[in-house]
Formats: structure tokens, sequence, C-alpha cells
């Protein structure tokens, strides 16, 4: 027997951003670990490119250093995953001082 479920379409909406946001964020993964190495500053890109990925309300917040690799931490909160990202300090062909990003990680919102 089956059973019938009825969703109201906010439940409809939120099911379809979750599963869009999915698709989505190893693409945004991977754009956001391809900048590169930058002088310029990088929450800048980060919000950049989320923005161009749709999301709205971004907060890049920086968490601090690690203190065994001196790489630095970021979070990044939108109204969808909340992303965190490392950044190391290279030389660039130009051999000036810039950062790279590494490490993105995506996690959902509960």
């Amino acid at each position: 027997m089956k059973k019938k479920i009825i969703l109201t379409e906010s439940q409809v909406k939120k099911l379809l951003e979750t599963r869009v946001n999915d698709f989505n964020l190893e693409d945004i993964t991977q754009k956001l670990e391809s900048i590169d190495c930058s002088g310029a500053d990088l929450k800048y890109l980060v919000a950049k490119i989320l923005r161009g990925f749709g999301y709205k309300n971004l907060n890049v917040l920086f968490l601090g250093h690690d203190e065994m690799t001196k790489h630095l931490k970021y979070l990044v909160h939108t109204e969808g995953p909340i992303f965190t990202y490392k950044t190391r300090s290279e030389v660039s062909s130009n051999d000036r001082p810039c950062l790279t990003i590494y490490d993105v990680r995506a996690y959902q919102e509960i």
C-alpha cells in the first residue's frame, strides 16, 4: 500500500535548494582551490566566486593561524553551506609573496 506524503511549498523549495547545493559543492571547492597565488585580498576573491554561484549574505571570517604550519584559516558563512579554507604563503613568479588557497571544505548547515 502506497502512502501519500504532502509537502508544503516551502519544504519543496528547501529540498530543491539543498539538492542544487549538493551538486555545486564540488564545483565551488575546485573553483576556490584554483585561485592563483595572489597578493590580492583572498577574502574578496572567495566572496566574488561564491556570489557567482548565487550565494548572498556572505560573511568571510579570519579564524587565525595554525601554530605548527603558520597557515591561515578562514570561515565563510552563507545562507547555504558553510565553507572553511586554509591559505599558505608562497612566492609568485614575480618573486613576490602571495597567498594560495588549499584544503577547502564545505559543511551543510543543520
